[in-house]
């Protein structure tokens, strides 16, 4: 699947400040109950070719268009609080190679308990 960064349209007004999440090694998207990716990290960044600027207010769907037809349903069951899905699906990269990366789905919550959306971690296979 390839990311056609032309197409991206930031269709939310989101205001994130940088912070831990940036200046991970991991690659992660934090999505909103909507799908709606509210942040990513630089690693993600870099793997895409995107800046976060142009990604945060978009619909994950927008962003990885390809993603195998299941995506919906397991990040349903990650709103609905299951934790640990684990999606293995390819990606181009911004090097334009095509790899498997192992995508994990989390519900994320703050202290309380209370679900705001999903994290998602995302690693080569």
């Amino acid at each position: 699947m390839t990311i056609n960064t032309k197409q991206l349209t930031n269709t939310t007004s989101i205001e994130t400040k940088e912070g831990p999440l940036h200046h991970t090694r991991s690659a992660i998207a934090v999505l909103n109950s909507s799908y709606v990716l509210i942040d990513a990290s630089d690693s993600l960044c870099r793997l895409i070719g995107v800046e976060a600027e142009a990604l945060r207010g978009v619909n994950w769907f927008r962003i990885f268009p390809g993603l195998s037809k299941d995506w919906k349903i397991k990040l349903d069951h990650t709103l609905h609080g299951v934790k640990n899905i684990v999606i293995t699906d390819p990606i181009t990269g911004a090097n334009g190679e095509m790899k498997n990366y192992v995508w994990q789905l989390n519900p994320w919550n703050d202290v309380s308990g209370k679900q705001y959306g999903i994290a998602i971690t995302i690693a080569p296979e």
